[in-house]
C-alpha cells in the first residue's frame, strides 16, 4: 500500500487553466492599482505575492500531479506568502516602524 493518495484527474479541466491565469493576473493588477493610490511599495509586494500564490493554486487545481514540479510549486507559494506578509507589514506601518493610527 502506498503512502501517497491515488493519482486522479485534477479537479478543474485543463482547458480553463489559461483563462483562470489571465483572470488572476487581472485581479491582482486591480488589487495593486487600488492599493498603489495610497502607498506604492506595499502595493507592489501585495500584488506580486497574491499573484504568485494564485498562480500556484491554479496549477494545483488544473495540472495532473505527475506533471507538476513539487519543489517549484512549494517555493513559489512560500515566496508569494512572504511577499504578501512583507507587503502587509509595510502597509500596517508608517515606514518608520511605528503603527499607523
Amino acid at each position: 500500500m502506498s503512502m501517497h493518495r491515488e493519482e486522479g484527474p485534477p479537479p478543474i479541466d485543463k482547458k480553463y487553466r489559461i483563462p483562470m491565469r489571465v483572470g488572476a493576473i487581472l485581479l491582482c493588477y486591480a488589487l495593486y492599482y487600488v492599493l498603489s493610490k495610497e502607498r506604492t511599495a506595499p502595493a507592489v509586494f501585495i500584488g506580486l505575492g497574491s499573484l504568485l500564490v494564485s498562480l500556484a493554486l491554479i496549477d494545483r487545481w488544473t495540472v495532473w500531479r505527475r506533471d507538476r514540479s513539487g519543489l517549484m510549486q512549494v517555493g513559489q507559494t512560500l515566496l508569494g506568502l512572504g511577499l504578501l506578509a512583507l507587503g502587509l507589514f509595510l502597509w500596517l506601518t508608517a515606514g518608520d516602524g511605528r503603527p499607523v493610527t
